[in-house]
């Protein structure tokens, strides 16, 4: 999230040149699309998973995927 948040930061030097915000901005949402997928993979692969407990995976990172999703929807509504 660090990286992320310096990257917006960045972006307000690049104000004039409208491709390369544009283009910024691409990559940093692919990147956390790309994030949010990779967390469901590594869910989707533990033993606790394959042996139907979704509850618990759910109840432990409920937090983690919350925040996950609600950054990425900020920061396409910042991005739009």
């Amino acid at each position: 999230l660090f990286v992320d948040l310096l990257v917006n930061s960045i972006s307000g030097l690049f104000s004039e040149d409208d491709v390369a915000t544009l283009t910024l901005y691409i990559v940093q949402d692919v990147c956390l699309v790309i994030d949010v997928i990779v967390l469901f993979l590594i869910f989707f692969n533990t033993y606790v998973f394959k042996a139907g407990l979704v509850w618990v995976i759910i109840r432990k990172f409920k937090s983690t995927v919350a925040v996950s999703l609600l950054y990425l929807g900020f920061c396409l509504a910042y991005h739009i």
